[in-house]
């Protein structure tokens, strides 16, 4: 599939017999407490098992970056799964089958490998902006990560005089605090 698309074409959409979809997502998970444990056999190892399991499940990887403290994936799915769903496998079985193969990550982590939280991003056609962002990731050695959004100071400032003028026409008057008075009654 090209990262680069016009428009979505009947090819580019997921036929299945009784759907036509194209989900896509762009998940993001980390060992707990963002250890820096995904180096050399662990992370070829934990790319390998979570190709194996998105193929069992008919998940296409359309990228994917195996970082020291995290994972990137960019997958598109079929509609029969949630993406919480689909973390969950993905993250349940790597954990077991990487613990088992590398007894340090079970010292390491005695529960679980994987941090209970993740990052889920619904992609839709902004392939590009994702998979640029991906392929930025791999090779990554810093704890810091680059910002996908860039603030734009023209926008944020329509954005800013767009909420002041909503405020007013609910609330009424200008946008500032309003402060009050509390009576009370003390009966002897």
């Amino acid at each position: 599939m090209e990262a680069m698309r016009e428009r979505v074409t009947r090819h580019d959409l997921r036929h299945d017999r009784h759907t036509v979809s194209l989900l896509t997502d762009h998940l993001v998970f980390s060992p707990k407490y963002r250890g820096k444990v995904l180096l050399g056999e662990v992370a070829e190892a934990a790319e390998e098992i979570i190709r194996e399991t998105c193929k069992e499940l008919d998940i296409q990887i359309i990228d994917m970056a195996v970082n020291v403290d995290h994972i990137h994936l960019f997958i598109e799915y079929p509609p029969k799964y949630s993406v919480s769903w689909i973390a969950k496998r993905i993250k349940g079985r790597s954990s077991k089958l990487l613990r088992d193969k590398f007894p340090q990550l079970k010292e390491w982590c005695t529960g679980h490998l994987w941090a209970p939280s993740c990052y889920h991003g619904s992609v839709g056609q902004g392939w590009d902006v994702v998979e640029r962002y991906i392929s930025g990731q791999k090779g990554y050695e810093k704890a810091d990560t680059v910002p996908v959004v860039v603030i734009d100071e023209e926008n944020e400032k329509a954005h800013k005089t767009w909420y002041n003028t909503l405020y007013n026409k609910l609330f009424g008057g200008k946008h500032q605090k309003q402060e009050s008075t509390l009576r009370v009654q003390i009966k002897c």
